[in-house]
């Protein structure tokens, strides 16, 4: 296919965004979403995509090489990735494509390096990079000062603890912001600037300039969101959206205790309106995006993607933030596909994807080889409707330098969870009913009559962990 003829490809990819904290997908009916349940009219919604790590940085160079996190020997966060991966805007790159990844990459650790100092490009022609909003000298901060020099300080959310840490040990001359965050979950306030200067209308703003400099040569671009990672900034003008009596409490299970017992069932409501606030502002900024690409005549030969790099336990089984084991609340995310009179348009699919899958499915779309190294497989026929199923389970792993390593296996009759500590001694087990116990809260491991049901999920668990830390590119697996 001459490149010309060649679809563009865009990628909305959001932080820490549950599967159901979406307005088509929110069983509540609370989440207000009107552009992404838009675009969902005009996609193949998934309704079970499971990222490979509940965390940032693996999950995100897990999609974008689709490789998982094992093959690429990084397990959590604060490992870099080496500069000569093969990530998927090189290989549009050697296609002849404009690359670009405006907002957050996670490449690199934030905490312990200079934000002024060079990022390396990663292959992308066009990086404009901001992995957090406001607390490093990076493009955000430039692009507020160029709006309102005034605005600065009010748009700077606090060092996380771990920079505040690094910035003291090292003797850091100017500190990027003398106090450290305490509670993110805790202390909620509204963002203190106008949403006109906030991080999701930096990275709209940004991605609009790139596409009407570059609408007419094929691209492929990734607009990532912070939104809605804590700390949780929305503007008041987006709490207004959400009344907070309506607000659902946390799932627990027998064995759960919330994470912060003083937390009052009035605290947890705030907390999910702050929570969906943020990702309603999020919505208002990618519809931006999605409104300019119609205006600029992109709209027909453009795939986008809509999806989250992991979820949001927002107290569901007595938990707060991402990570381990892989319940639904942190490693399942929305998955969106649009490219219209290619991708079956209203479609909502409830086969079982990985993240990793997506990168495959671009691939196949603009005409591109697939590099043997990659381990996803593509969503084609089930975006074109030649087939309804696409995986028999989903696979999600994490694991702490010198601590402890956890893996996840989900089918359709169960998830099962181990964790092995550093000597590879088993610490736990958890199994779940998903019949009987959809959102994973009662484990049954240790009980008589689960106990078949317990073995074949281990089996399939270490078929899992072997295929995925020894590809082997010529074989054909029903995972």
């Amino acid at each position: 296919m001459p490149l010309s003829q060649r679809p563009n490809v865009l990628i909305l990819y959001t932080d820490q965004q549950r599967w159901d904290a979406l307005g088509v997908n929110d069983p509540e009916g609370v989440v207000q979403t009107p552009n992404l349940d838009r675009m969902a009219a005009q996609s193949t919604s998934f309704q079970r995509c499971y990222v490979q790590n509940a965390v940032c940085m693996p999950s995100r160079m897990s999609m974008l090489t689709s490789q998982y996190p094992s093959s690429l020997g990084i397990g959590c966060n604060g490992i870099p990735l080496p500069e000569d991966t093969l990530t998927v805007n090189k290989l549009f790159g050697l296609a002849g494509y404009r690359t670009a990844n405006i907002g957050k990459l996670h490449f690199l650790p934030h905490a312990n390096r200079d934000h002024r100092e060079p990022h390396p490009d990663y292959g992308f022609d066009h990086l404009v990079l901001s992995d957090e909003p406001g607390c490093y000298a990076d493009a955000y901060l430039a692009w507020v000062a160029r709006q309102n020099p005034e605005a600065v300080p009010m748009v700077n959310c606090g060092l996380p603890p771990a920079r505040a840490q690094w910035e003291s040990q090292m003797n850091w001359p100017e500190t990027s912001n003398p106090q450290p965050r305490t509670d993110i979950h805790a202390n909620l306030t509204p963002f203190a600037a106008d949403d006109s200067l906030s991080h999701s209308a930096f990275v709209a703003s940004e991605t609009i300039d790139f596409l009407r400099a570059n609408g007419s040569q094929p691209f492929f671009a990734i607009a990532g969101f912070y939104a809605p990672h804590p700390p949780l900034l929305p503007p008041q003008e987006y709490l207004d959206l959400y009344q907070r009596g309506a607000m659902r409490l946390p799932y627990l299970g027998d064995r759960d205790e919330p994470a912060l017992a003083d937390f009052t069932a009035e605290h947890w409501r705030m907390l999910r309106q702050y929570y969906y606030a943020y990702v309603s502002q999020m919505d208002h900024h990618a519809g931006r995006i999605l409104d300019e690409l119609q205006a600029l005549g992109l709209d027909d030969n453009t795939i986008v993607v809509f999806t989250s790099d992991h979820g949001e336990h927002l107290g569901d089984h007595g938990r707060l933030g991402k990570g381990t084991p892989g319940y639904d609340s942190a490693a399942r995310v929305p998955l969106l596909l649009r490219y219209p009179g290619h991708i079956t348009a209203g479609q909502t699919s409830t086969a079982f994807v990985e993240a990793l899958d997506i990168v495959p499915t671009l691939l196949e779309f603009t005409r591109i080889q697939q590099p043997y190294v990659m381990q996803g497989r593509s969503l084609r026929p089930v975006l074109t409707g030649q087939s309804k199923e696409h995986r028999a389970s989903v696979y999600c792993e994490h694991k702490e330098p010198l601590r402890r390593t956890t893996r996840m296996v989900c089918n359709d009759s169960y998830m099962y969870c181990a964790v092995w500590d550093r000597q590879g001694q088993a610490l736990s087990d958890e199994l779940y009913d998903l019949a009987s116990d959809p959102h994973q809260l009662n484990n049954v491991a240790d009980q008589d009559d689960y106990r078949e049901a317990r073995m074949a999920m281990r089996g399939l668990l270490l078929e899992r962990i072997l295929d995925a830390e020894n590809p082997t590119p010529t074989a054909k697996v029903p995972y």
